[in-house]
């Protein structure tokens, strides 16, 4: 557990990786983040902790704490990109009312082919 969590430093070259999000689900958008990055928070007990993270450990740790900072991955996009996942939300989210996403049941399709049979 990481309470109060906190960038402390980055390094490396940036590093572009596709990423999503929970707060807007099905929508995916490639984000630049720093390779490396060193978090500062408190564990369960109250002691300092200190971490540094590379790939999905250190862009989660980033995604994460942006959420903090009141940000969404989607901020990271261009205009353009921004805009095209927005729509793409905006018509996929009555699916999620209230963040719970509707689970609807397939219907089965007809059997067209009188030489085929189902397994």
């Amino acid at each position: 557990m990481l309470i109060n969590p906190s960038i402390v430093s980055t390094e490396g070259e940036k590093e572009k990786a596709e990423e999503g999000c929970l707060s807007i689900p099905d929508i995916y958008g490639d984000v630049e983040r720093p390779a490396i990055v060193t978090i500062r928070a408190t564990d369960e007990n109250g002691n300092e902790y200190e971490a540094t993270a590379s790939e999905l450990l250190g862009r989660c740790f980033q995604h994460e704490i942006d959420h903090l900072d009141g940000k969404l991955f989607i901020d990271y996009l261009s205009p353009l990109k921004r805009k095209a996942a927005m729509t793409k939300w905006e018509k996929a989210k009555a699916d999620y009312p209230r963040s719970i996403r509707k689970v609807r049941t397939e219907e089965k399709g007809e059997h067209h082919h009188a030489n085929e049979t189902e397994m």
